[in-house]
């Protein structure tokens, strides 16, 4: 398998790195895709893939000590893994909602997310209630369950924007990928 870091280190992504990125990304992901099933996109629709969004989301969430009636121990291990599965479906959601990659790389929902990498709160369409609860949280599981909902519950609701730029935070606050 091909590892490709996506989320960007002090002073990465000039000139179109990361634009570079996502394309051999989406590619490879098509190619996956289409090994599994050549007619992949007239089978499977957005939201198959907002289901197993929402389900790796939820394997994530149990990764972390969220259960106050037992002892629990944080498997970050297992967190990063489903950090890529989640990113897995979300390209594949996005390669049904965007037919031509290039169509893709110029939307509002790479703008997303990448300000969602960037912690850049400005000019999103992102309710407000949400961008203070994760300012205000300074528990780090709490944080990243919070990120999980998010990332879970904008893909139910089919916001490819809001999605992204909540899986950019995510990986950004992390360092995942």
């Amino acid at each position: 398998m091909k590892w490709i870091s996506l989320c960007p280190q002090e002073g990465a992504f000039e000139g179109g790195e990361m634009e570079e990125k996502l394309i051999e990304m989406l590619n490879l992901q098509e190619e996956l895709n289409r090994k599994i099933n050549e007619k992949w996109t007239d089978i499977r629709t957005k939201e198959d893939f907002a289901r197993a969004i929402w389900i790796e989301c939820a394997e994530l969430v149990d990764s972390l000590p969220w259960k106050w009636w037992k002892k629990q121990k944080a498997d970050m291990e297992n967190v990063q893994i489903e950090v890529v599965d989640i990113w897995h479906f979300i390209m594949s959601y996005m390669l049904l909602e965007y037919r031509e990659i290039e169509n893709l790389i110029s939307s509002y929902s790479i703008v997303a997310f990448k300000k969602g990498i960037n912690e850049d709160f400005t000019e999103v369409n992102i309710d407000g209630v949400y961008i203070n609860h994760y300012l205000g949280e300074v528990d780090r599981y709490k944080k990243i369950i919070f990120l999980a909902e998010r990332i879970a519950e904008a893909f139910l609701k089919q916001n490819l924007g809001e999605g992204l730029f909540f899986f950019g935070l995510r990986c950004k606050k992390y360092h995942i990928f």
